[in-house]
């Protein structure tokens, strides 16, 4: 398996999650589309020492290089209410991580380059093992809301790489092996690319209607909407829309590949490439 963690200076595309406003059904879903999917797990934030229940919740499908997840609130704490907020948008992708080796010097740097940015934060989430449960950890730093209208905007560096990678759940009945892209539909690419230009994930080159960052692992993209098919029954792409690009072990059909599973993941496209 290729390493998932970033040596320091680089930044990898770690992980893209849809928000959903219940578990069950996405999951179904996401399971639907071949995905075999790790348990449900409560979140955690560390505060002063101390846990702190950050009422959300997560599934995710591990792949060899980077993940997918699905996250439902389960109550009303600040994060949650953003979730909320989201949704009344539309249901499916909201948030595209990138991991570092130095969350802290990231946080530094988007501050210095005029990203409002939240405190860095302590998260934690417990994963059974062999021998009981153990915490797996994240510090994460989060572009302020409101300032990425694309969704969530994060950059996280992983502590514990063998709890979140389990090798049990990285074979996937549809043959996924990687996640290789996330593109922005924008209406303007010019747009969003200005504001990625100055942070980790910026802008690395241009061409015609394409703005793409290549990253040390994966990449992230902008483009109009008409050259990237992201519609889904009646959502049509507003101002910004996100899909994702998935490297898959064998050729797919396209109804599995370009999955839009059920109402409850309606928005973005989840389409597989064959090696």
């Amino acid at each position: 398996m290729p390493a998932q963690l970033p040596e320091p200076g680089a930044v990898f595309l770690d992980h893209v999650a849809h928000f959903v406003p219940a578990m069950e059904p996405a999951a179904a879903a996401l399971a639907g589309c071949g995905f075999r999917l790790t348990p449900f797990t409560a979140q955690t934030n560390r505060v002063k020492g101390k846990p702190v229940a950050a009422e959300m919740g997560n599934r995710c499908a591990m792949l060899r290089r980077g993940y997918v997840e699905i996250l439902a609130a389960t109550g009303d704490a600040p994060l949650a209410r953003q979730l909320a907020d989201r949704l009344t948008r539309h249901v499916g992708l909201h948030l595209a991580a990138f991991s570092c080796a130095d969350a802290g010097r990231e946080h530094r740097r988007l501050a210095d380059a005029g990203f409002p940015v939240l405190p860095l934060v302590d998260m934690r989430r417990p994963v059974t093992t062999e021998n009981g449960k153990e915490d797996a950890r994240f510090t994460i730093t989060r572009i302020a809301p409101g300032v990425m209208a694309e969704g969530r905007t994060q950059f996280l560096t992983h502590h514990t790489e063998k709890l979140v990678w389990p090798e049990r759940h990285l074979d996937h009945p549809n043959g996924a092996l990687a996640l290789l892209a996330l593109w922005i539909a924008a209406a303007d690419p010019d747009e969003p690319a200005r504001r990625f230009r100055n942070s980790p994930a910026g802008r690395r080159g241009a061409s015609g209607k394409l703005r793409r960052s290549h990253l040390t692992a994966g990449c992230c993209g902008l483009l109009l909407p008409s050259i990237c098919s992201v519609n889904s029954g009646s959502h049509r792409a507003r101002r910004c829309r996100i899909s994702l690009l998935m490297k898959s072990r064998s050729p797919v059909s396209a109804a599995r590949a370009n999955c839009s599973p059920t109402p409850a993941l309606p928005c973005g496209r989840s389409t597989t490439a064959s090696p």
